[in-house]
């Protein structure tokens, strides 16, 4: 019986968030990592706060990928800052204009929660039972 080589696995899938955005980056993910589930995640519970993806043009699906990527870098950068007093003087102009662009794209998509308009109503449902 011949023995057979283990070769090595190599994950062609993205681990790390990128050094710049690139839209779609989430789907360059490894889908089982922690971080791509707090990506999507927020990006999804950001979708919902806004009314749901059907009420979303592509524009503002487009800035909500963007404010996740944004988020998730500010967060970065604030955990590296807390780290090392020194990279914390040379990160502090990348994270405050990180910051400032979190904050617009914020104010661009709304600051306030939006219903989700439901497809199913009462009398649809009524009619559909009574029929």
């Amino acid at each position: 019986m011949e023995k057979r080589k283990k070769r090595k696995y190599t994950n062609t899938k993205r681990m790390r968030l990128p050094g710049t955005y690139v839209a779609g980056f989430l789907q360059t993910f490894d889908q089982r990592s922690v971080l791509f589930s707090e990506l999507n995640g927020a990006f999804v519970e950001i979708l919902d706060d806004l009314g749901g993806t059907a009420a979303l043009s592509h524009l503002q699906r487009g800035l909500v990928e963007r404010y996740v990527f944004v988020e998730f870098m500010v967060r970065n950068l604030e955990r590296r800052m807390l780290q090392d007093e020194a990279l914390a003087r040379r990160l502090f102009r990348r994270w405050r204009t990180a910051a400032g662009t979190q904050l617009s794209l914020a104010k661009t998509l709304g600051l306030e929660r939006r219903v989700k308009e439901s497809q199913h109503t009462l009398t649809a449902y009524v009619s559909r039972k009574q029929a």
